[in-house]
């Protein structure tokens, strides 16, 4: 029985050495490489790396491991570079201790929750909350350190029961650590608005000084891919800081789809799926790249392949023109014009054999049609169209670029692309594209004194080329609808007289 007890005694021991020699064993990495780690979960989490380094060096002093190995601990109980406090049971526990990368992400959330309650009205905000602009952060870093009256500037210094505070906690990140150690100026804002004791109001904006520092927070492009990184489920909104429309999950995988959008203190980006559908608009902080969009070598390479690919079919459309076997059009008056821009492959028939020629057109069928004749330039516009997800996915490309040449706009930010088309509009659009320096003719339409500018510029356009009539001499008839039929011929003559400012061949 003694043996047995001295057998486990060696063993209870052994263990305990062999726990305390691994924790003796855990190292501080260099400042280089902590900082390197913290700039990484920074541009993660689209925070300024300035900030969440400046912050460790504040915390810790740049140390995980006390030189005996164990895990620094503050006497609240914080734990290791960021020196978290886990007393709602956020993280874990030993992940904390055991992982600094981890640690690092838990102060960098930790700050994203302070900056949420400076955006939505819990404590003060300075400016428009610019992300990237350092001197935003001031509240945030405040309430990083508890957001409590000991760091008030006004009430520096600060008493306690056994020591003094001679700098607040926000002041010694920005003003201090920050401008020393990594030679980044801040701007200092105006405190004067400041209670002289106690914390202000949570309504308090201090306007920005006059001079701002921009900060490194990382943005994505367009088609940049990336996946959802969230403990469950992010907001998805119609527009950027706008109404919830649905949930998007951890994991999730999308493509960024235009421009970036400052709004409430966020940006925001529009995601797309593989398939092009517009998804809505989701804070930046909570999205990891995965690929970048394919840089201009491998985007001339692509266009290379796909002009190769395009010659080809040309080749073998020169050799066998596309059967056609519509035969609603035998007798119809535009039948010409509706073969050749089907053998271009500008139009197609509604089934196989037939054209439907008196059916009304759409908006997006008619931005298809004119999106493949002419040749567009990638203009830089933000797509701010409030029925975007109303657009069929054929016809996205071309209904943006369109929008983006300022060949169609929006009317009270929609552009309604299912409803048919009138003939005034599909004038305005063309009188944009077409080549037309001559004096306009006269026209005597008696119905046409209520068109915008751009309606009757175009109206004149068109008219004076001999391409549309009235429906009689004094009849335009704006607010008609216009036909597939008709529209084909329209633009059948715009492709054989070149009448466009870049045909595409």
């Amino acid at each position: 029985m003694k043996v047995k007890k001295i057998l486990l005694y060696i063993i209870v021991i052994s263990l305990i050495a062999s726990n305390f020699i691994l924790v003796l064993g855990e190292t501080n990495p260099t400042r280089e490489e902590l900082e390197a780690m913290i700039e990484k979960v920074a541009h993660k989490k689209g925070i300024p790396s300035v900030i969440l380094q400046a912050i460790a060096r504040t915390e810790s002093v740049f140390k995980h491991y006390n030189d005996d190995g164990s895990v620094k601990t503050g006497i609240s109980g914080s734990l290791g570079l960021m020196q978290i406090h886990n007393s709602r049971g956020t993280f874990d526990d030993s992940r904390l201790r055991n992982d600094i990368y981890y640690n690092i992400e838990a102060g960098a959330e930790i700050l994203l929750e302070k900056w949420e309650m400076s955006v939505s009205g819990k404590i003060p905000t300075v400016g428009n909350m610019d992300p990237n602009k350092l001197e935003s952060w001031y509240f945030p870093l405040w309430a990083y350190n508890s957001y409590v009256e000991s760091n008030n500037p006004n009430m520096i210094p600060y008493y306690f029961s056994t020591w003094v505070k001679y700098y607040t906690y926000q002041d010694l990140v920005l003003y201090k650590v920050i401008p020393e150690e990594y030679n980044q100026q801040v701007s200092i804002i105006d405190t004067s608005c400041l209670p002289q004791s106690g914390l202000p109001g949570k309504s308090l904006n201090i306007p920005y000084p006059d001079e701002v520092n921009e900060a490194d927070v990382v943005l994505y492009e367009e088609r940049d891919k990336i996946k959802i990184e969230t403990r469950s489920s992010l907001n998805l909104r119609q527009e950027p800081n706008g109404e919830i429309i649905g949930k998007v999950n951890d994991g999730e995988e999308y493509y960024i789809y235009g421009e970036p959008k400052l709004s409430g203190g966020y940006y925001w980006h529009q995601l797309v799926d593989e398939n092009g559908n517009i998804i809505g608009w989701v804070a930046r902080n909570w999205m990891t790249l995965l690929e970048k969009k394919p840089n201009e070598d491998e985007e001339e390479n692509q266009e290379i392949v796909e002009d190769d690919i395009q010659q080809n079919e040309e080749k073998e459309q020169s050799k066998e023109i596309r059967e056609i076997n519509f035969k609603d059009i035998e007798n119809y008056w535009a039948k010409e014009h509706i073969e050749d821009l089907f053998n271009k492959g500008i139009v197609n028939g509604k089934t196989e054999t037939e054209f439907k020629p008196n059916d009304e057109i759409t908006k997006q069928e008619f931005y298809t049609m004119v999106y493949r004749i002419i040749e567009l330039e990638n203009k830089e516009k933000e797509f701010n169209v409030k029925d975007v997800d109303e657009i069929s996915n054929y016809a996205l490309e071309p209904t943006y670029m369109l929008y983006k040449n300022d060949i169609i706009h929006t009317k009270d930010g929609y552009l309604l692309p299912k409803a048919c088309i009138t003939r005034k509009e599909v004038v305005e659009s063309l009188g944009k594209i077409l080549k037309y320096e001559d004096e306009y003719k006269e026209i005597i339409f008696k119905d046409i004194e209520n068109l915008e500018e751009e309606e009757l510029e175009g109206l004149l356009k068109v008219y004076s080329l001999g391409l549309i009539k009235g429906k009689d001499e004094e009849t335009f008839a704006p607010d008609d609808l216009i036909t597939r039929g008709e529209l084909s011929k329209l633009l059948s003559m715009l492709y054989q007289k070149e009448l466009l400012y870049k045909l595409k061949q």
